[in-house]
């Protein structure tokens, strides 16, 4: 969802140039191959963005030192991210600290309801803003 949801708004941001940036999705638990879940389908196609063909990848180490920047929606993802490869712990933020703000986004997958989906969008659409001011932009 963040990753379809950063895309999205980077596409609508006459500031960034999109063809220099590439954002690329990956879990730290996920299985490759999966599909999105269909409540994550759901309630991104509310907002506009089709999810329908996403597969999920699993973070491989060549995948983090291949990013300048990771972001992660729980402490606990970041933490694993930096145990598994270690010299990307510098560029390494959950979604909330780089944005500048406070706590994490709780991951929908847990609760595995549709509100949970709701307020995880709708906590990555408050932050996106801030996040999209700290991508280079020349």
């Amino acid at each position: 969802m963040a990753a379809a949801m950063f895309r999205s708004a980077a596409q609508k941001d006459p500031k960034i140039l999109t063809w220099r940036v590439e954002v690329r999705s990956a879990g730290t638990s996920a299985r490759s191959g999966d599909a999105a879940t269909a409540l994550a389908v759901r309630v991104m196609k509310r907002r506009g963005i089709d999810t329908s063909a996403h597969r999920s990848t699993r973070l491989s180490r060549e995948a983090a030192e291949w990013a300048d920047v990771i972001l992660t929606m729980t402490k606990t993802h970041k933490q694993t991210v930096v145990q598994n490869a270690p010299m990307v712990g510098a560029r390494t933020f959950t979604i909330a600290e780089y944005a500048g703000a406070d706590g994490e986004i709780e991951d929908p997958l847990i609760e595995g309801t549709e509100e949970a989906y709701e307020r995880c969008s709708d906590h990555l659409s408050s932050l996106m803003p801030r996040v999209l001011m700290r991508v280079p932009v020349a």
